[in-house]
């Protein structure tokens, strides 16, 4: 029987700024320039071309937020 891991990842804006609740940027989180913190995060498409290669699936995608902050969260799996 197959196992897998799984990967949530938060998409701002086409950046992917946590995976597994974890800040992706390389600008601490908190700062008082919050465009600076969003641009420090990877690309949509740059994270899930990284991840693909290392076997990575998108399975599902799901907007959340409030009307005012949306964001959309990836459920990614791979097979352990």
């Amino acid at each position: 029987m197959a196992r897998y891991s799984y990967q949530v990842c938060q998409q701002q804006q086409n950046h992917i700024t946590f995976v597994n609740g974890e800040w992706t940027g390389t600008i601490p989180l908190g700062g008082a320039d919050t465009e600076a913190m969003l641009e420090s995060c990877p690309m949509c498409w740059d994270y899930l071309a990284a991840a693909g290669k290392g076997g990575w699936e998108l399975v599902s995608v799901m907007q959340a937020g409030s009307p005012e902050a949306r964001f959309e969260l990836l459920y990614l799996k791979h097979t352990a």
